[in-house]
């Protein structure tokens, strides 16, 4: 009887130990939101990491995009901008 219940157990955890501990807010499982700049339409890249033994693994590169507030006309507007962007409206304003 008790080993009955105790195979019912066992069969009823996960076979995989990295599931049972899984955190939902792993990288995994949210979607992350594409970084994306307004003005020039940059976007992430993709591509291999090549380790020494030149296994490819397949990885992401996301833009350098924040959320800043840019004055044009008199009026204040947020967005989504890349670095460069940025760099370049702070080098046109000098």
């Amino acid at each position: 009887m008790l080993w009955e219940l105790c195979y019912t157990i066992f069969l009823w955890l996960p076979r995989n130990p990295r599931s049972a501990t899984s955190i939902p807010n792993s990288r995994k499982m949210v979607k992350q939101v594409m970084a994306k700049c307004e003005v020039c339409g940059k976007t992430g890249m993709s591509g291999h990491n090549v380790s020494h033994s030149k296994r490819r693994t397949n990885t992401r590169w996301f833009a350098n995009v924040h959320k800043t507030t840019i004055h044009e006309n008199g009026q204040a507007r947020r967005l989504n901008i890349c670095a460069r962007c940025l760099r370049s409206q702070y080098k046109s304003k000098v």
